[in-house]
Formats: structure tokens, sequence, C-alpha cells
């Protein structure tokens, strides 16, 4: 089985996603679950994280650290090539919409979750 969990929350520093994100880079490889990561960056690259992959799509800041999916074509080759059976998105913003035509035809299970306290963070 391959998961992407495809998350718009993930600063390279620090924060309550890169912890979970390390957690399950542990959790879920030591269960035969092949375990990646899409997350925005300052340039593509792909690198280890735990035992599973951590795919840095470029994108423009949002702030002091965290940046948004710029590149979504290299977005979209990447959720082609990998070919997961579980997509797991992490999104504050549009990111269903963007990853959509992606998923076109392939029979991956979609999963979303919203990591903030809405009106604390933007009210």
């Amino acid at each position: 089985m391959i998961t992407l969990d495809v998350g718009s929350f993930f600063a390279a520093g620090a924060g309550g996603i890169r912890t979970y994100y390390a957690a399950k880079a542990r959790w879920l490889p030591a269960r035969g679950v092949e375990c990646h990561f899409a997350v925005p960056g300052a340039r593509a690259g792909t690198v280890r994280f735990g035992d599973g992959w951590l795919h840095r799509v470029p994108g423009p800041p949002l702030g002091a650290h965290y940046r948004a999916f710029g590149d979504v074509p290299a977005l979209w080759r990447l959720i082609r090539e990998l070919s997961p059976d579980v997509v797991e998105l992490g999104s504050h913003y549009v990111l269903p919409q963007l990853i959509a035509p992606a998923l076109r035809g392939q029979r991956a299970a979609v999963t979303g979750f919203y990591h903030a306290d809405f009106p604390t963070t933007y009210v």
C-alpha cells in the first residue's frame, strides 16, 4: 500500500504537522506501508523523511514559515507517478480543487482534514 499525505501547513523548522509526519513516517512503514508526504517548498526535491519520503513542490511564501503549492503541474505529476492507494489532504485553502485533476481515473481513497483552530487563527 502507498499513502500520500499532501499538506499545506508543513513548516520545515518545527511545528505540529512536522511532528505528526515524523510519527507517521515511523509507524506506517513499520507496518509495510510506503509513506510519502508532499509539501510546498522553496525548491523541488525529494528527501528521506524517517522511513518515508518528503517531496517538496515549489511555491511562493505565505508569511514567515509557510508556503503555498505553486507548481501545480509538478504536484499532479508526483500524484500520478506515485499512484497512491490513499491520499490524505491537510489543507487551509483550496487544496482539494488543486489536486482533483490528478486524481481523475485513479482509485485512491481520499480523505481530508483542516489542522487549525479557524476562529483563533483567522478571525
